[in-house]
C-alpha cells in the first residue's frame, strides 16, 4: 500500500487510542515527573477518549476532515500536562492535512515531525527525557528514513523502534527517572500509542480493537512492558522522592474561546503565575495548562483574552499524598465535595480528596473554593444586580473524584452534601453504576458544611485505622444518622436571592428583625427549627438547641461554620467549649461559596456528633 486513506488513518489512530487507554493504570504508577501525583495515564486516557469519540462515527471522512475533529477534540479533552502536550501534537498534525483524501507515507512522516516541534514549542521550558524527547526523536527518524519507505506497514514498524530507542534512554536524560527506576510516564504513553497503530497494521481488522468502549475507565493492571535498557515498569516499593517540584500547589487548565487568538502573548502572560506551562491550540481556541499557586489569577487572566469556557484546578498536593497511601497499603479513600466543612489541616492529615462543586456568578461557572477567592465570592454575593447560584459538580469533576479515589486504595466511600438540598448524592449513584468491577460507595451526609464535615472525619478516622470499607460504611452511616446541625441567618435577602425563600416572605422577617433558626432533618432537609427577635439571641438559640443535642452524647464533637462571621462564631465555640468542659476549642471553618450563596453573610452553624476524640 503506497497511500494511506482515511479509513486505515482512523483505524490507526483507533487503535493507538484503545492502547493507551488499556495501558493507563501502568502508566500512572510510573509517574513521577514533572509532579508524582499519580494520573499522567489517566489524564492521556481521557484525553485520547476525547479524540477517539470524535472519529468513531466519521467512517467515510478523509485525512483533512479527521485531522481537524482530532485536533478540536483535543484540545477540548485534553488533561493534564501530557494531555495538553498531545493536543498540540494532534494541532500540529492538523496544519498540515487539509482536505486530502489519502497521502503518502513521505506526508504522513513530514506532518508527524512537524506535529512533534509543534509539541515542543508550546512549552515554555521543555525539559529533555519526557514526551516530548520520544515525539521529537520518533519524527526525526521518519523525516530522514523515510525516502527507503513507500509503505505505512513497512514504516511504522521501523520508527516504533526507534521510539522505544528513545523511551529507554530517558532515565539517562532525567535524574528522577534513573533515581526512581522508571522511564517517563507520558513518554511511555505516547509510544503505547504508536505500539497501538503497529498493532492494528499487523492485524489489520477493526473488529479486535475495542472501538465501542474507548470512553470507560479500564482499572485493570496493564502487562509489564520490558524495554532494551531492562527498565523496570513494575509499581516501585518506594514512594517517590519527588516532593521538591511540589512547589506549586494546583495543576491548573481553561480554554479559551475568541477571535484572533495569540498564542505567544498568552503563553508569555501566563508564564508568570506558576510552572509546568503549555500553551495550545490556535486562532479561536486556546487550551491553557500550568502549575501554580494562584489559580484564580490565571483564570481572570485567561478571560481578558476571551470567553473562558472550562476551569480546572486540580491540588496536586493531596495528589502527592495519595500515592503515598497507596504504597502504605491504605484500604479505603475517602472523598467528598466542597460543600464539607473541616479545618485544611484535617483534610490534608487524612488526605480527603475533594470533588469541587460549582458556584455561577453572572452565568459564569466557577469551581467552589478554587478559582474564587472567598473576598471575590462575597463581594458578588453582597451585589444586588450580581446573578449568583450554585450547581452540583460537572461529571468529569465527579469522574474524576472516583479516578483519583481508586489510585489511592482499593475502595472508595465519598460522603457528599445532603440528597435533601442537593441533587450531587444521586448524581455520583449513577455514576458509581458506570464502575461495575470498582469498590465504590456513596453515603449520604444528610447535612452540609461541618455537619457533613463530622461525617467525613469520622470516615476517615476509620479508613486511616486500617477498617474495612464496609466498616467506614457502618461509622459514617452511623454518624451521618445522628448529626445534628443547627443554622443561625442575619438575614433572609440572599435566600430570596437564590429561590429559597419567597421575597414577600423575606421582606417581613427583615423588617420585624427576626431571625429564623434552621436545622436538617432527618431526611436531610433543612427546615425551620424556630425564630428568634435579633441576631444575639438567634445565636444563643443554636446554641442551647446544639447543647440540648450534645447532652445526651458520651463524647459531644462540634464544628463550628460561619459566613465572614468569625467573631460570632467565636463567640459560640467558646461558650460550648465553657459549657461542656472541652480541652480544646471547637473547629471554626468558614464556609465555601457554594453553601455560603444559601446560608448568606453573617450565617452561623453549629454541628454536633458523638464522635470519640
Amino acid at each position: 500500500m503506497t497511500m494511506i486513506d482515511g479509513a486505515l488513518y482512523r483505524n490507526m489512530i483507533l487503535a493507538g487510542a484503545n492502547r493507551v487507554i488499556s495501558k493507563q493504570a501502568d502508566i500512572n504508577k510510573i509517574n513521577v515527573f514533572p509532579v508524582p501525583d499519580g494520573d499522567t495515564g489517566s489524564n492521556m486516557a481521557y484525553t485520547f477518549s476525547s479524540i477517539a469519540n470524535a472519529i468513531k462515527p466519521e467512517t467515510d471522512a478523509n485525512i483533512g476532515q479527521l485531522s481537524r475533529k482530532m485536533a478540536e477534540a483535543a484540545i477540548n479533552g485534553a488533561l493534564g500536562n501530557s494531555g495538553s502536550i498531545l493536543a498540540q501534537f494532534f494541532q500540529g498534525l492538523n496544519d498540515c492535512f487539509k482536505s486530502e483524501a489519502a497521502i503518502p507515507v513521505s506526508l504522513f512522516a513530514k506532518t508527524a515531525a512537524h506535529a512533534a516541534q509543534s509539541a515542543r514549542e508550546a512549552i515554555e521550558n521543555p525539559v529533555e527525557g519526557t514526551i516530548i524527547t520520544v515525539m521529537h526523536d520518533w519524527g526525526a527518524w521518519l523525516l530522514a528514513h523515510h525516502h527507503g519507505f513507500s509503505d505505512i506497514h513497512e514504516l511504522l514498524p521501523e520508527s516504533l523502534g526507534e521510539a522505544e530507542r528513545s523511551l529507554a534512554h530517558t532515565p539517562e536524560q532525567l535524574e528522577i527517572l534513573s533515581r526512581n527506576h522508571v522511564v517517563d510516564a507520558g513518554a511511555q504513553g505516547f509510544v503505547h500509542f504508536l505500539q497501538g497503530m503497529n498493532d492494528f497494521l499487523t492485524i489489520g481488522h477493526i473488529d479486535h480493537i475495542n472501538v465501542e468502549n474507548l470512553d470507560e475507565e479500564n482499572h485493570e493492571e496493564a502487562v509489564q512492558v520490558d524495554n532494551d535498557a531492562d527498565i523496570h515498569m513494575s509499581h516501585h516499593e518506594n514512594h517517590v522522592d519527588n516532593a521538591s517540584n511540589l512547589i506549586n500547589q494546583y495543576c491548573t487548565e481553561c480554554i479559551i474561546h475568541g477571535k484572533n487568538l495569540n498564542i505567544k502573548a498568552i503563553r508569555s502572560e501566563m508564564a508568570r503565575w506558576g510552572n509546568s506551562l503549555v500553551v495550545v491550540g490556535n486562532d479561536h481556541k486556546v487550551k491553557i495548562h500550568v502549575h501554580t499557586n494562584a489559580p484564580e489569577k490565571v483564570f481572570r487572566k485567561a478571560g481578558e483574552y476571551g470567553e473562558l469556557l472550562e476551569t480546572k484546578a486540580d491540588d496536586m498536593w493531596a495528589q502527592y499524598r495519595a500515592s503515598i497511601n497507596w504504597h502504605m497499603n491504605k484500604k479505603v479513600a475517602i472523598l467528598t465535595d466542597s460543600a464539607c466543612g473541616l479545618p485544611q489541616e484535617l483534610f490534608v492529615k487524612y488526605n480527603i480528596t475533594i470533588m469541587p462543586l460549582q458556584v455561577m456568578v453572572n452565568n459564569q461557572p466557577y469551581l467552589d473554593g478554587v478559582n474564587i477567592t472567598r473576598e471575590q465570592f462575597f463581594k458578588h454575593l453582597d451585589d444586588s444586580d450580581a446573578r449568583v447560584s450554585t450547581s452540583q459538580a460537572a461529571l468529569p469533576d465527579m469522574k474524576i473524584a472516583f479516578d483519583k479515589g481508586l489510585r489511592q486504595a482499593d475502595s472508595i466511600v465519598m460522603i457528599p452534601l445532603s440528597s435533601g438540598i442537593s441533587g450531587t448524592y444521586n448524581s455520583l449513584k449513577r455514576l458509581r453504576e458506570r464502575y461495575a468491577e470498582a469498590d465504590i460507595h456513596v453515603i449520604d451526609s444528610k447535612s452540609a458544611a461541618g455537619g457533613q464535615g463530622l461525617v467525613v472525619l469520622a470516615a476517615a478516622r476509620a479508613a486511616a485505622e486500617g477498617k474495612s470499607a464496609d466498616e467506614v460504611v457502618r461509622i459514617a452511616e452511623y454518624t451521618a444518622a445522628q448529626t445534628q446541625q443547627f443554622i443561625s441567618f442575619k438575614t433572609m435577602k440572599y435566600a430570596v436571592k437564590g429561590g429559597r425563600v419567597k421575597r414577600s416572605t423575606g421582606i417581613i422577617v427583615d423588617t420585624l428583625n427576626l431571625k429564623p433558626v434552621m436545622h436538617f432533618d432527618a431526611e436531610g432537609k433543612i427546615v425551620k427549627a424556630g425564630m428568634a427577635l435579633g441576631t444575639t439571641l438567634s445565636r444563643r438559640k443554636i446554641v442551647n438547641l446544639a447543647s440540648k443535642v450534645a447532652e445526651t452524647m458520651r463524647h459531644p464533637s462540634f464544628i463550628i461554620s460561619h459566613v465572614g462571621a468569625y467573631d460570632d462564631a467565636l463567640k459560640v465555640a467558646q461558650t460550648l467549649q465553657k459549657r461542656f468542659n472541652l480541652q480544646t476549642l471547637p473547629s471554626i471553618v468558614e464556609l465555601t461559596p457554594v453553601v455560603a450563596t444559601h446560608v448568606g453573610l453573617g450565617g452561623v452553624g453549629i454541628a454536633v456528633t458523638n464522635l470519640q476524640p
